[in-house]
Order: structure tokens, then C-alpha cells, then sequence
């Protein structure tokens, strides 16, 4: 990430966790909640890979209609994409390319729009960090097997919508659609259901 995009990503975090901080101590409505999270990832030559992912949410609301929520996560199931061919330095191959998610921190702002008793509609918009794990793997007939495993951390601007449908006086399910990150040459998004918990 450049040095200007890392600034706003800092800048952005700082902004949320103050307005975090001032609905807590304003005693405002506080929830928790805990998410699976199926994630779809698409590079620029079309390879796709679905790992998952539990998310904790912890929030408050600031009023009827805005709250602010942090996020953390890790990786559930990691996925890989495959591949083999004939080369003439490699002779017959075949490759994999695996991705988990290892860790997600996140902040987020939420627009809410309740549209009947215990049914509300949101959209929300804020910062991700998502640390990847990458594993590659390429064996062939004539060079024998190649083995490389690493991790990145990406950070970015993050947005989504979601629905929570009440399943009593203090909880509900909640259905929602991510876009975790979008960069230049993937794309990471992700359709999340679990439950909230109001305190």
C-alpha cells in the first residue's frame, strides 16, 4: 500500500475508534454478535478461491439510526486453486495456489434503517486489515517438487449491506453482503450470517 493510501488508512482508524469511544461512554445501545463468513476471492486472471472465516462483531448505537462497530476474525477452512499442463523444461506439471485468512481487524460505520418492528435494513462503510496465508505448490516430471508457503497483510476501505430480523427481545440473525477489499488486482468479498446479542 503507498504511503498516502496507509496515511488515510491510519487517519480513517484513528476517526472511528473516537467515535467508538464517545458512543460507549455516552452508555449508548451496545451489542455483540458472532459471524460465518464465506468468502469469495477473485484475482485479475480470473482465479478464484473460497476460504472462510468467524467474525466477532462488538458495536453501539449512537442513535435509532447511526451506530459504529469493530471487528475481529480468523480462518476457518483455507481453499486453493489447481492447474497442470505439459511444458517443455518441466515436462508434465501440475500447481496449486491455496489461500486462509489468518486474521481480520476491522471499524465500521452503520446507517440504519429500521423498516418494521425487529426488521431493519444497514449499510455500512469503514477500514480492514485482512492477513492472508499463501501456500504454492508445483510438482512437475522433470525438476521434481517446488514448495513456497508466505503470508500479507492488505488494508482498505471496506463497505457492505445487511438486514438483522429480530428473534426475540434481545437478539436477531443477521444476513449481510461484504466487500472486505478491492484492489487493482483482486477483489476479497464475502456473504456473512450469524447473530447479534443486545446489552
Amino acid at each position: 500500500m503507498s504511503v498516502s493510501g496507509t496515511r488515510l488508512f491510519l487517519i480513517t482508524l484513528l476517526m472511528l475508534v473516537g467515535v467508538f469511544n464517545s458512543a460507549i461512554a455516552n452508555d449508548s445501545n451496545n451489542y455483540s454478535g458472532i459471524q460465518y463468513s464465506a468468502i469469495d476471492y477473485e484475482d485479475e486472471l480470473g482465479l478464484t478461491m473460497k476460504p472462510t472465516a468467524l467474525v466477532v462483531r462488538m458495536g453501539s448505537f449512537i442513535n435509532d439510526y447511526l451506530a459504529v462497530e469493530g471487528r475481529i476474525g480468523f480462518g476457518l477452512s483455507d481453499d486453493k486453486t489447481t492447474g497442470s499442463g505439459t511444458d517443455a523444461v518441466l515436462g508434465d506439471f501440475n500447481a496449486s495456489l491455496g489461500l486462509d485468512i489468518e486474521s481480520l481487524f476491522g471499524f465500521y460505520v452503520l446507517g440504519v434503517m429500521p423498516v418494521s418492528s425487529g426488521f431493519d435494513l444497514y449499510g455500512l462503510i469503514g477500514v480492514s486489515s485482512i492477513d492472508f496465508g499463501l501456500t504454492a505448490n508445483l510438482n512437475t516430471a522433470n525438476l521434481g517438487s517446488i514448495s513456497a508457503t508466505g503470508s500479507e497483510t492488505e488494508n482498505g476501505l471496506s463497505y457492505g449491506v445487511g438486514t438483522s430480523i429480530g428473534m426475540g427481545e434481545n437478539s436477531s440473525l443477521n444476513l449481510e453482503y461484504m466487500s472486505y477489499l478491492d484492489k487493482s488486482d483482486y477483489t476479497l468479498n464475502s456473504i456473512n450470517a450469524g447473530f447479534l446479542f443486545n446489552f
